[in-house]
């Protein structure tokens, strides 16, 4: 699943029994298995249609909420699953569309716009990610001792940096060898980042209605990552990873994914939904920077490990010997996946030889680079 971009995109059904349907754009047919497709007109406030069977919107005139076909669009694609829920905007004749889509089975049926059988055509995925080893030595520079940028990195293949850092600083890392990996926040509001701080007056206004409650001491705001609001954080989130990979991040660390354990992100809502909806979220991400050729890590949020592992190529961990804790990295173990862990305490050099499990790739935060190497 996934999304892509097209222009002129138009609602038609591609199922002789009405349960399911596509979308068809310049790029092609992309087929939505047992979905319902939802629209609301951006010129007739309020005006949804949709069909309660499974079955899709038709462009033809009289059939959707555009049937002059040329006003634009706005609405989902529920899937089967209702954690499955899909978005597309400003659709509609001559109007470039985001139009996601889930994958479909081979095989799946060509269909007719009235010039002949169209290919079914799902969307793009790069496939050339790369992949870090499991003792993969590795510098911060994003966060961590004195907020980071103290790091040695004269002999580290890993280099996680911040989001904002220039390309070209990125460029003179990889031109050294190093794998360049970068941190952002995935679950929490940053006023200071340009994303926020030199967006228009409406972009402000949607990372502002996603505000739950400030982050204890940081200067950070938890994000709601539940629908309605989900689709909003997805835009906006979305730009965000696109913006790492045109800067070169190899490999993306999303922070604040763990919202289901922390009591002022959670604000009094039911914690068993929040972790479902954390799980969901987490793995949009994962599959987001995957699709843009990125690795992603897994930071902290332990109790869904076992749930995502599969998902995410490596895992980033604070404080788990403090805590002892560290044991709830063996799906990530078992699978030969890289564990990067920050212990914030500085420790003696005998310290890596005495702190058991050594698959973790483990540093201290005293600005000296040290680090265990397994």
């Amino acid at each position: 699943m996934g999304e892509v971009y097209a222009t002129a995109a138009e609602f038609v059904s591609c199922s002789t029994s009405g349960k399911g349907g596509a979308i068809y754009s310049t790029t092609g047919w992309l087929q939505i298995e047992g979905s319902k497709f939802i629209t609301n007109s951006a010129e007739k406030s309020g005006d949804n249609v949709w069909s309660s069977d499974g079955g899709s919107i038709d462009s033809a005139p009289g059939n959707s909420a555009c049937s002059d076909r040329s006003s634009a669009c706005l609405g989902y694609i529920i899937g089967t699953d209702p954690s499955e829920c899909f978005e597309f905007t400003n659709t509609g004749p001559g109007v470039d569309a985001r139009c996601p889509a889930v994958s479909f089975p081979s095989g799946s049926p060509t269909v007719s716009d009235g010039g002949g059988p169209v290919p079914s055509q799902g969307p793009t995925v790069e496939t050339s990610i790369y992949t870090p080893p499991q003792d993969a030595s590795w510098s911060l520079l994003a966060w961590g001792w004195n907020n980071g940028g103290q790091d040695d990195v004269t002999s580290t293949l890993i280099v996680d940096v911040d989001h904002e850092v220039s390309a070209g600083e990125i460029s003179q890392l990889r031109d050294d060898g190093h794998v360049v990996l970068c941190y952002f926040s995935a679950g929490t509001l940053e006023k200071w980042r340009t994303d926020y701080e030199d967006a228009d007056a409406a972009t402000r206004a949607k990372w502002n209605s996603l505000i739950i409650k400030k982050m204890g001491d940081w200067d950070e705001w938890w994000l709601d990552f539940t629908k309605p609001n989900l689709f909003v954080l997805k835009e906006l989130m979305g730009a965000r990873l696109q913006r790492m990979r045109d800067i070169g991040c190899q490999g993306v660390e999303p922070d604040n994914v763990d919202c289901y354990d922390n009591k002022r992100c959670v604000n009094k809502r039911n914690t068993s939904d929040l972790r479902r909806d954390q799980i969901a979220y987490n793995r949009w991400l994962a599959d987001e920077a995957h699709r843009r050729g990125m690795f992603i890590a897994l930071k902290n949020a332990l109790d869904i490990v076992p749930d995502l592992v599969d998902d995410f190529d490596c895992a980033m961990n604070e404080s788990c010997y403090h805590y002892k804790e560290c044991g709830a990295y063996k799906p990530f173990i078992e699978k030969k996946k890289l564990v990067m862990n920050v212990e914030y305490k500085a420790q003696s050099p005998g310290w890596c030889d005495s702190r058991g499990a050594p698959e973790l790739m483990s540093k201290w935060c005293d600005g000296n680079g040290n680090i265990c190497k397994g």
